[in-house]
């Protein structure tokens, strides 16, 4: 009814519900990703503890080669 009175007030009823949607829809893909990144580093802290039982040199190693791929990851996650 007030949107046929008065059209603009009905146009800024609309942009207000689309900038709340929007800022819902980046928060929760926000929280996805700092999930995400906790899912990985617990899985790398299991492979370390397997790793440990290798030697010293084989957790430096791989520990440095599977933070290079989750820093590439989030960084085209974050893009």
């Amino acid at each position: 009814q007030q949107n046929r009175r008065d059209p603009m007030a009905g146009n800024m009823v609309w942009q207000a519900y689309i900038s709340r949607r929007k800022k819902a829809f980046d928060q929760r893909g926000d929280m996805a990703a700092v999930t995400w990144r906790e899912e990985q580093m617990q899985g790398l802290k299991k492979k370390q503890a397997y790793w440990q039982q290798k030697g010293e040199d084989e957790v430096r190693k791989r520990t440095e080669e599977q933070k290079k791929v989750y820093a590439k990851k989030v960084d085209d996650l974050t893009r």
